[in-house]
């Protein structure tokens, strides 16, 4: 009782929360201690014990708790921060479920960390976008494509479709 009080009098007591969540563990609630995890790690400040708990919270959304949506919204919380291990899961689950702008923008931040396999991000991204209307966007991708892939053949052929899904065929023309 006494930490459901400190809750509700300061919503960004992380201790607190983890408190609660490992007594619901106690107790074989996972769901409620999934929520108060989730409400640690909202309230935990310092970037790298956000990544940390965000993953984990991710991993047990997934694995334990059977609930891939809850997994990605855990995920793209540290879309900015994480690196490539925890983006490959949170990529992984918007290409089962056929997201389109979420998965670009995985992709465009794995792609700055990625560079072997940057051209094939962008070319994601590009496509997941136009997909998703964010067309200006895909047409910043294609711009990147062109200007730092134009000897390839598949970079050009997705710029292309990129202009051709703007009403620019010519895109890659300049």
């Amino acid at each position: 009782a006494r930490l459901e009080a400190a809750v509700r009098i300061d919503p960004s007591c992380g201790p607190a929360w983890h408190a609660l969540a490992e007594a619901a563990i106690g107790r074989g609630g996972l769901e409620r201690a999934a929520e108060c995890l989730e409400r640690e790690a909202a309230a935990t400040l310092a970037p790298s014990d956000r990544v940390r708990l965000y993953d984990a919270l991710g991993d047990m959304a997934r694995d334990v708790l059977g609930d891939p949506a809850r997994a990605e919204r855990c995920w793209m919380e540290i879309l900015a921060l994480a690196e490539a291990p925890v983006l490959d899961k949170l990529l992984a689950l918007q290409r089962k479920r056929g997201a389109t702008v979420e998965r670009a923008r995985t992709c465009v931040r794995l792609a700055e960390l990625h560079a072997p396999a940057n051209k094939e991000l962008l070319e994601e991204a590009g496509a997941m976008f136009a997909a998703g209307g964010e067309l200006a966007h895909a047409r910043v991708i294609a711009d990147q494509l062109v200007f730092a892939h134009a000897d390839d053949l598949d970079a050009l052929g997705c710029a292309t479709d990129i202009g051709v899904a703007l009403g620019e065929p010519g895109l890659i023309l300049g």
